[in-house]
Protein backbone atom coordinates (compact mmCIF):
# COMPACT_ATOMS: atom_id res chain seq x y z
CA UNK A 1 0.00 0.00 0.00
CA UNK A 2 2.94 2.39 0.60
CA UNK A 3 4.01 2.03 -3.01
CA UNK A 4 0.44 2.48 -4.22
CA UNK A 5 0.12 5.66 -2.15
CA UNK A 6 3.40 6.90 -3.63
CA UNK A 7 1.98 6.36 -7.11
CA UNK A 8 -1.15 8.30 -6.20
CA UNK A 9 0.88 11.17 -4.75
CA UNK A 10 3.03 11.38 -7.89
CA UNK A 11 -0.04 11.39 -10.10
CA UNK A 12 -1.80 14.04 -8.02
CA UNK A 13 1.20 16.37 -8.29
CA UNK A 14 1.44 15.83 -12.03
CA UNK A 15 -2.27 16.29 -12.64
CA UNK A 16 -2.34 19.44 -10.52
CA UNK A 17 0.24 21.05 -12.80
CA UNK A 18 -1.06 19.92 -16.19
CA UNK A 19 -3.39 17.41 -17.84
CA UNK A 20 -1.99 13.93 -18.44
CA UNK A 21 -3.17 11.51 -21.04
CA UNK A 22 -3.41 7.78 -20.27
CA UNK A 23 0.05 6.96 -21.64
CA UNK A 24 1.72 9.64 -19.52
CA UNK A 25 -0.17 8.46 -16.46
CA UNK A 26 0.84 4.88 -17.20
CA UNK A 27 4.50 5.94 -17.37
CA UNK A 28 4.16 7.24 -13.82
CA UNK A 29 2.64 3.95 -12.69
CA UNK A 30 5.40 1.92 -14.33
CA UNK A 31 7.99 3.60 -12.12
CA UNK A 32 6.33 2.28 -8.97
CA UNK A 33 6.31 -1.34 -7.82
CA UNK A 34 2.83 -2.22 -6.60
CA UNK A 35 2.48 -4.82 -3.87
CA UNK A 36 -0.25 -6.38 -1.75
CA UNK A 37 2.06 -6.09 1.24
CA UNK A 38 1.98 -9.88 1.82
CA UNK A 39 3.30 -12.48 -0.56
CA UNK A 40 0.77 -15.08 -1.57
CA UNK A 41 3.43 -17.36 -2.99
CA UNK A 42 5.05 -17.57 -6.41
CA UNK A 43 3.12 -20.73 -7.35
CA UNK A 44 -0.19 -19.04 -6.76
CA UNK A 45 0.98 -15.99 -8.72
CA UNK A 46 2.05 -18.20 -11.60
CA UNK A 47 -1.35 -19.89 -11.59
CA UNK A 48 -3.04 -16.52 -11.58
CA UNK A 49 -0.99 -15.26 -14.51
CA UNK A 50 -1.64 -18.49 -16.38
CA UNK A 51 -5.38 -18.10 -15.83
CA UNK A 52 -5.23 -14.55 -17.12
CA UNK A 53 -3.21 -15.52 -20.16
CA UNK A 54 -5.69 -18.27 -20.98
CA UNK A 55 -8.58 -15.83 -20.95
CA UNK A 56 -6.73 -13.08 -22.77
CA UNK A 57 -7.00 -10.67 -19.84
CA UNK A 58 -4.19 -8.54 -18.50
CA UNK A 59 -2.02 -9.97 -15.73
CA UNK A 60 -1.18 -8.47 -12.37
CA UNK A 61 2.38 -9.37 -11.45
CA UNK A 62 2.89 -8.42 -7.81
CA UNK A 63 6.65 -9.04 -7.90
CA UNK A 64 7.55 -6.94 -10.94
CA UNK A 65 4.80 -4.34 -10.69
CA UNK A 66 3.99 -4.71 -14.41
CA UNK A 67 0.46 -3.72 -15.36
CA UNK A 68 -1.39 -3.31 -18.60
CA UNK A 69 -3.73 -0.41 -19.43
CA UNK A 70 -6.44 0.63 -19.17
CA UNK A 71 -7.36 -0.96 -15.83
CA UNK A 72 -4.77 0.53 -13.47
CA UNK A 73 -4.92 3.90 -15.20
CA UNK A 74 -8.69 4.02 -14.75
CA UNK A 75 -8.53 2.94 -11.10
CA UNK A 76 -5.92 5.59 -10.32
CA UNK A 77 -8.08 8.22 -11.98
CA UNK A 78 -11.08 7.10 -9.94
CA UNK A 79 -9.01 7.11 -6.74
CA UNK A 80 -8.10 10.75 -7.36
CA UNK A 81 -11.75 11.68 -7.93
CA UNK A 82 -13.64 11.99 -4.60
CA UNK A 83 -16.89 11.50 -6.50
CA UNK A 84 -15.55 8.72 -8.70
CA UNK A 85 -16.56 5.09 -9.07
CA UNK A 86 -13.40 3.47 -7.68
CA UNK A 87 -15.29 1.19 -5.28
CA UNK A 88 -17.62 -0.24 -7.92
CA UNK A 89 -14.90 -0.57 -10.54
CA UNK A 90 -12.41 -2.21 -8.18
CA UNK A 91 -15.01 -4.70 -6.92
CA UNK A 92 -16.04 -5.56 -10.48
CA UNK A 93 -12.39 -6.02 -11.45
CA UNK A 94 -11.67 -8.30 -8.48
CA UNK A 95 -14.71 -10.48 -9.21
CA UNK A 96 -13.79 -10.68 -12.88
CA UNK A 97 -10.19 -11.73 -12.27
CA UNK A 98 -10.61 -13.97 -9.22
CA UNK A 99 -11.71 -16.96 -11.37
CA UNK A 100 -13.38 -18.74 -8.45
CA UNK A 101 -16.82 -20.13 -9.25
CA UNK A 102 -19.59 -18.19 -7.52
CA UNK A 103 -17.34 -15.42 -6.17
CA UNK A 104 -19.20 -12.41 -4.79
CA UNK A 105 -18.54 -9.34 -2.65
CA UNK A 106 -20.49 -8.51 0.49
CA UNK A 107 -20.05 -5.74 3.04
CA UNK A 108 -22.12 -7.69 5.61
CA UNK A 109 -21.04 -10.63 7.75
CA UNK A 110 -20.82 -13.61 5.38
CA UNK A 111 -22.83 -16.80 5.60
CA UNK A 112 -20.78 -19.28 7.71
CA UNK A 113 -21.40 -21.90 5.03
CA UNK A 114 -19.40 -19.89 2.49
CA UNK A 115 -15.67 -19.69 1.92
CA UNK A 116 -14.90 -16.08 2.88
CA UNK A 117 -11.81 -13.90 2.61
CA UNK A 118 -11.82 -10.56 4.48
CA UNK A 119 -11.28 -7.45 2.37
CA UNK A 120 -9.25 -5.60 4.99
CA UNK A 121 -6.12 -3.55 5.56
CA UNK A 122 -5.06 -3.72 9.19
CA UNK A 123 -8.08 -2.90 11.34
CA UNK A 124 -9.94 -1.35 8.41
CA UNK A 125 -12.43 -3.82 6.95
CA UNK A 126 -14.48 -3.15 3.83
CA UNK A 127 -16.29 -6.48 3.47
CA UNK A 128 -15.59 -9.99 2.19
CA UNK A 129 -15.05 -11.91 -1.01
CA UNK A 130 -17.11 -15.08 -0.73
CA UNK A 131 -17.64 -18.25 -2.74
CA UNK A 132 -19.34 -21.61 -2.16
CA UNK A 133 -17.11 -24.21 -0.53
CA UNK A 134 -15.27 -26.25 -3.13
CA UNK A 135 -15.93 -29.97 -2.46
CA UNK A 136 -12.89 -31.00 -4.55
CA UNK A 137 -9.85 -31.29 -2.21
CA UNK A 138 -7.49 -31.01 -5.19
CA UNK A 139 -8.60 -27.45 -6.05
CA UNK A 140 -10.16 -26.19 -2.79
CA UNK A 141 -6.89 -24.81 -1.42
CA UNK A 142 -6.18 -23.05 -4.71
CA UNK A 143 -9.63 -21.41 -4.65
CA UNK A 144 -9.05 -20.20 -1.09
CA UNK A 145 -5.67 -18.74 -2.05
CA UNK A 146 -7.12 -16.93 -5.07
CA UNK A 147 -9.98 -15.60 -2.99
CA UNK A 148 -7.58 -14.15 -0.42
CA UNK A 149 -5.20 -12.78 -3.06
CA UNK A 150 -7.95 -10.76 -4.72
CA UNK A 151 -9.45 -9.78 -1.37
CA UNK A 152 -6.05 -8.26 -0.48
CA UNK A 153 -5.82 -6.56 -3.88
CA UNK A 154 -9.31 -5.10 -3.51
CA UNK A 155 -8.71 -3.98 0.08
CA UNK A 156 -5.72 -1.87 -0.90
CA UNK A 157 -7.61 -0.10 -3.67
CA UNK A 158 -10.59 0.59 -1.39
CA UNK A 159 -8.32 1.84 1.39
CA UNK A 160 -6.53 4.09 -1.09
CA UNK A 161 -9.83 5.44 -2.38
CA UNK A 162 -11.06 6.18 1.14
CA UNK A 163 -7.80 7.87 2.05
CA UNK A 164 -7.92 9.99 -1.08
CA UNK A 165 -11.54 11.00 -0.39
CA UNK A 166 -10.72 11.79 3.25
CA UNK A 167 -7.74 13.94 2.25
CA UNK A 168 -9.87 15.77 -0.31
CA UNK A 169 -12.48 16.53 2.34
CA UNK A 170 -9.79 17.78 4.72
CA UNK A 171 -8.42 20.05 2.00
CA UNK A 172 -11.83 21.46 1.02
CA UNK A 173 -13.77 21.68 4.32
CA UNK A 174 -13.54 24.31 7.02
CA UNK A 175 -12.39 22.51 10.15
CA UNK A 176 -14.44 24.55 12.62
CA UNK A 177 -17.84 24.74 10.90
CA UNK A 178 -17.80 21.82 8.45
CA UNK A 179 -18.81 24.21 5.66
CA UNK A 180 -16.78 24.34 2.47
CA UNK A 181 -13.65 26.49 2.71
CA UNK A 182 -12.42 29.33 0.51
CA UNK A 183 -10.37 27.00 -1.68
CA UNK A 184 -13.43 24.97 -2.63
CA UNK A 185 -15.57 28.12 -2.92
CA UNK A 186 -13.19 29.68 -5.46
CA UNK A 187 -12.96 26.51 -7.53
CA UNK A 188 -16.68 25.85 -7.50
CA UNK A 189 -17.65 29.43 -8.33
CA UNK A 190 -15.26 29.40 -11.30
CA UNK A 191 -16.74 26.17 -12.63
CA UNK A 192 -20.38 27.03 -12.01
CA UNK A 193 -20.17 30.44 -13.68
CA UNK A 194 -18.61 28.82 -16.73
CA UNK A 195 -21.34 26.17 -16.68
CA UNK A 196 -24.01 28.87 -16.42
CA UNK A 197 -22.46 30.75 -19.34
CA UNK A 198 -22.44 27.66 -21.53
CA UNK A 199 -25.94 26.48 -20.61
CA UNK A 200 -27.59 29.90 -20.25
CA UNK A 201 -28.50 29.37 -16.60
CA UNK A 202 -28.12 31.69 -13.61
CA UNK A 203 -25.94 31.95 -10.52
CA UNK A 204 -26.58 34.11 -7.45
CA UNK A 205 -23.84 34.76 -4.92
CA UNK A 206 -24.63 35.77 -1.35
CA UNK A 207 -21.88 37.08 0.93
CA UNK A 208 -22.68 37.78 4.57
CA UNK A 209 -21.05 38.23 7.93
CA UNK A 210 -22.21 38.46 11.54
CA UNK A 211 -22.79 42.00 12.76
CA UNK A 212 -20.43 43.04 15.56
CA UNK A 213 -18.98 39.54 15.79
CA UNK A 214 -15.88 40.77 17.66
CA UNK A 215 -18.05 42.06 20.49
CA UNK A 216 -19.44 38.56 21.07
CA UNK A 217 -15.92 37.13 21.17
CA UNK A 218 -14.78 39.82 23.61
CA UNK A 219 -17.82 39.51 25.89
CA UNK A 220 -18.46 35.76 25.94
CA UNK A 221 -15.08 34.29 24.92
CA UNK A 222 -13.78 32.47 21.87
CA UNK A 223 -15.70 29.29 22.68
CA UNK A 224 -18.92 31.26 22.29
CA UNK A 225 -17.60 32.82 19.09
CA UNK A 226 -16.82 29.38 17.69
CA UNK A 227 -20.32 28.22 18.60
CA UNK A 228 -21.84 31.18 16.75
CA UNK A 229 -19.84 30.33 13.63
CA UNK A 230 -20.73 26.63 13.77
CA UNK A 231 -24.43 27.22 14.32
CA UNK A 232 -24.56 29.95 11.68
CA UNK A 233 -23.13 27.54 9.10
CA UNK A 234 -25.56 24.83 10.21
CA UNK A 235 -28.59 27.11 10.01
CA UNK A 236 -27.60 28.38 6.58
CA UNK A 237 -27.08 24.84 5.35
CA UNK A 238 -30.53 23.87 6.60
CA UNK A 239 -32.12 26.78 4.76
CA UNK A 240 -30.62 26.35 1.28
CA UNK A 241 -31.48 23.90 -1.45
CA UNK A 242 -29.58 20.65 -1.78
CA UNK A 243 -27.34 21.79 -4.65
CA UNK A 244 -26.43 25.20 -3.19
CA UNK A 245 -22.93 25.66 -1.75
CA UNK A 246 -22.31 27.14 1.72
CA UNK A 247 -18.72 28.19 2.45
CA UNK A 248 -16.83 29.97 5.19
CA UNK A 249 -14.49 32.33 3.34
CA UNK A 250 -13.09 34.39 6.22
CA UNK A 251 -13.24 34.79 9.99
CA UNK A 252 -16.98 35.43 10.37
CA UNK A 253 -17.60 35.82 6.63
CA UNK A 254 -19.65 33.27 4.71
CA UNK A 255 -20.72 32.83 1.11
CA UNK A 256 -23.55 30.92 -0.50
CA UNK A 257 -23.64 30.01 -4.18
CA UNK A 258 -27.19 29.53 -5.46
CA UNK A 259 -27.22 27.84 -8.85
CA UNK A 260 -29.61 26.14 -11.23
CA UNK A 261 -29.28 22.37 -11.14
CA UNK A 262 -31.32 22.13 -14.33
CA UNK A 263 -31.52 24.24 -17.47
CA UNK A 264 -34.42 26.72 -17.70
CA UNK A 265 -37.62 25.08 -18.90
CA UNK A 266 -38.32 27.89 -21.32
CA UNK A 267 -36.46 30.79 -22.91
CA UNK A 268 -36.43 33.90 -20.73
CA UNK A 269 -37.22 32.09 -17.50
CA UNK A 270 -35.62 33.67 -14.42
CA UNK A 271 -33.44 32.45 -11.58
CA UNK A 272 -35.48 30.59 -8.92
CA UNK A 273 -37.59 33.09 -7.00
CA UNK A 274 -37.08 31.17 -3.76
CA UNK A 275 -33.53 32.57 -3.38
CA UNK A 276 -35.00 35.66 -1.73
CA UNK A 277 -37.27 33.53 0.44
CA UNK A 278 -34.28 31.47 1.56
CA UNK A 279 -32.34 34.60 2.52
CA UNK A 280 -35.24 36.14 4.40
CA UNK A 281 -35.89 32.87 6.25
CA UNK A 282 -32.23 32.55 7.23
CA UNK A 283 -32.15 36.14 8.51
CA UNK A 284 -35.11 35.38 10.78
CA UNK A 285 -33.61 32.07 11.93
CA UNK A 286 -30.40 33.78 13.04
CA UNK A 287 -32.32 36.52 14.84
CA UNK A 288 -34.47 34.04 16.77
CA UNK A 289 -31.91 31.32 17.49
CA UNK A 290 -30.86 30.59 21.08
CA UNK A 291 -27.10 30.11 21.09
CA UNK A 292 -26.44 28.06 24.24
CA UNK A 293 -23.25 29.86 25.24
CA UNK A 294 -24.94 33.26 24.92
CA UNK A 295 -27.65 32.16 27.35
CA UNK A 296 -30.87 34.19 27.09
CA UNK A 297 -29.21 37.28 25.66
CA UNK A 298 -28.87 35.99 22.08
CA UNK A 299 -32.44 35.92 20.69
CA UNK A 300 -33.25 39.20 18.98
CA UNK A 301 -29.69 40.55 19.18
CA UNK A 302 -27.48 38.57 16.80
CA UNK A 303 -27.90 39.74 13.20
CA UNK A 304 -26.25 39.45 9.80
CA UNK A 305 -25.55 41.82 6.93
CA UNK A 306 -25.59 40.30 3.46
CA UNK A 307 -25.26 41.23 -0.17
CA UNK A 308 -26.36 39.32 -3.26
CA UNK A 309 -25.27 39.66 -6.88
CA UNK A 310 -26.34 37.61 -9.87
CA UNK A 311 -24.77 36.26 -13.02
CA UNK A 312 -25.32 37.36 -15.72
CA UNK A 313 -27.26 40.45 -14.51
CA UNK A 314 -24.79 42.05 -12.08
CA UNK A 315 -21.49 40.49 -13.14
CA UNK A 316 -19.90 38.54 -15.98
CA UNK A 317 -17.01 36.85 -14.13
CA UNK A 318 -16.56 35.14 -10.75
CA UNK A 319 -14.37 37.96 -9.44
CA UNK A 320 -16.92 40.59 -10.47
CA UNK A 321 -19.62 38.55 -8.77
CA UNK A 322 -17.64 38.49 -5.51
CA UNK A 323 -16.94 42.23 -5.69
CA UNK A 324 -20.58 43.12 -6.36
CA UNK A 325 -21.95 40.91 -3.58
CA UNK A 326 -19.33 42.22 -1.16
CA UNK A 327 -20.21 45.81 -2.07
CA UNK A 328 -23.90 45.16 -1.42
CA UNK A 329 -23.10 43.61 1.99
CA UNK A 330 -20.99 46.64 2.87
CA UNK A 331 -23.85 48.94 1.86
CA UNK A 332 -26.08 47.06 4.29
CA UNK A 333 -23.52 47.64 7.06
CA UNK A 334 -23.43 51.36 6.36
CA UNK A 335 -27.21 51.58 6.44
CA UNK A 336 -27.49 50.21 9.95
CA UNK A 337 -26.75 46.46 9.65
CA UNK A 338 -29.26 43.59 9.91
CA UNK A 339 -29.93 43.92 6.18
CA UNK A 340 -29.89 41.84 3.00
CA UNK A 341 -29.16 43.91 -0.11
CA UNK A 342 -29.67 42.73 -3.68
CA UNK A 343 -27.66 43.84 -6.68
CA UNK A 344 -29.34 46.05 -9.32
CA UNK A 345 -29.51 43.19 -11.81
CA UNK A 346 -31.36 40.99 -9.35
CA UNK A 347 -33.76 43.80 -8.54
CA UNK A 348 -34.62 44.21 -12.21
CA UNK A 349 -35.24 40.49 -12.47
CA UNK A 350 -37.87 40.33 -9.79
CA UNK A 351 -36.00 39.65 -6.56
CA UNK A 352 -36.85 42.87 -4.77
CA UNK A 353 -34.89 44.06 -1.72
CA UNK A 354 -34.80 43.07 1.91
CA UNK A 355 -33.81 45.29 4.82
Amino acid sequence: IDELEAALAACEVALASHALDDEQLLDLLRTVQLSTGESSGSDQQADLNADNAATGSDSVDWESGRHTPPHDVQLIREAMNPHGALRDQAIARALEQCKVIGVAFTDADPDPALNAAPVAVGEQRFGYLTAPDNPDPATAADDTAKLQLWADWLAHWLALGKQSADLWQMAMRDELTGAWNRRYFNRFLERIVEHAREHRTSVTLMIFDIDDFKSYNDRYGHAAGDEILRETARLMQSAVREQDVVARIGGDEFAVIFWDAEAPRRAGSRHPADVRNICDRFKKMILAYKFPKLLDEAPGTLTISAGLAGFPWDAKTPQELIERADAMALAGKHEGKNAIKFGPGLLKNGHGSSD
